[in-house]
């Protein structure tokens, strides 16, 4: 797994220039790379370059490879639109080329060794370069027949190998296209510049109309779940405000109207006994008064 600080290195190389495409394919947010060539390559692409060799061409993945600090200075000292720049203004790499005719020319071992060298901080010339006198490898047409194997089993055999090869990037597509495209790749999200690009261009996106729609349905889903709960609420808060009273009522007010109403009762009682009291004296003051008369 890519430290995070090599993924924010090859994060800033592949914004610039045209980086940001495969070199071969041009297919979008590449996440492979040819480290002896610095470029951004995507995953259909890293298949073939993988055949090459690693002396031609180094694979690695942005994400899911360990790099080393050398792979990262030659990945800043080539770059998708140097390459592009060294080749067009070479003889011996034309457009038609095949993969492995245009990485086993003279050019791309030149290139290679002008990469090691710039991303170790020395100079480089062709003139003084040993890869001068590289000599280019014939391209066979057919693999030479080995002991044992007829001429006429080798091209089936060849056949097979390139159907594995096929059936292995189909199959690792197919598990990347089950991702989701929401998440980064980290954490199981989708990877980019995986495949075909005209399969990766046939994202449609989405017009006014459905925009509108998906924003609109939206809007009155929120508006009536948030009805729903308005109308929940009130009703759990009239409940509640309901037995509050009730409890306030049986409580509070209730025993408080009881104890006055009893309050009322004794006082009545008390001025009742009190007025026979005075009654009863003032006509006890009357006898005497008359009994000393």
């Amino acid at each position: 797994m890519a430290s995070p600080r090599t993924r924010r290195v090859l994060k800033e190389l592949q914004g610039r220039d045209t980086n940001n495409t495969c070199f071969e394919c041009g297919s979008t947010n590449p996440q492979w790379v040819s480290v002896k060539y610095g470029i951004f390559i995507c995953l259909g692409c890293a298949g073939k370059h993988r055949s090459l060799g690693v002396h031609v061409s180094f694979v690695r993945s942005t994400t899911m490879d360990k790099w080393k600090d050398s792979e990262l200075e030659k990945m800043k000292a080539g770059g998708n639109a140097k390459l592009r720049t060294f080749f067009s203004s070479r003889d011996d790499v034309t457009p038609d080329m095949s993969i492995q005719e245009k990485y086993n020319s003279r050019s791309a071992a030149l290139y290679r060794d002008k990469v090691e060298a710039l991303s170790e901080g020395r100079s480089w010339s062709e003139a003084a370069s040993p890869a001068r006198h590289w000599n280019p490898p014939a391209v066979q047409s057919q693999p030479p027949k080995p002991s044992g194997i007829s001429g006429s089993s080798m091209p089936m055999l060849r056949d097979d190998i390139s159907k594995q090869r096929d059936d292995f990037f189909k199959r690792i597509q197919e598990e990347n296209a089950s991702r989701p495209d929401d998440l980064p790749p980290s954490q199981g999200g989708r990877y980019g510049g995986i495949g075909n690009p005209a399969n990766e261009n046939k994202k449609k996106s989405a017009t006014a109309e459905e925009f509108f729609d998906s924003a609109w349905s939206s809007m009155k889903s929120g508006w009536s779940s948030f009805t729903v709960g308005a109308s929940k609420f009130a009703s759990q808060a009239s409940e509640k405000a309901h037995k509050f009273g009730e409890t306030m009522n049986e409580s509070v007010f209730k025993p408080t109207a009881l104890k006055a109403v009893a309050l009322k009762e004794k006082m009545k009682a008390k001025m009742a006994t009190s007025k026979k009291t005075d009654g009863q004296r003032d006509g006890e003051e009357e006898e005497e008064e008359e009994e000393e008369e």
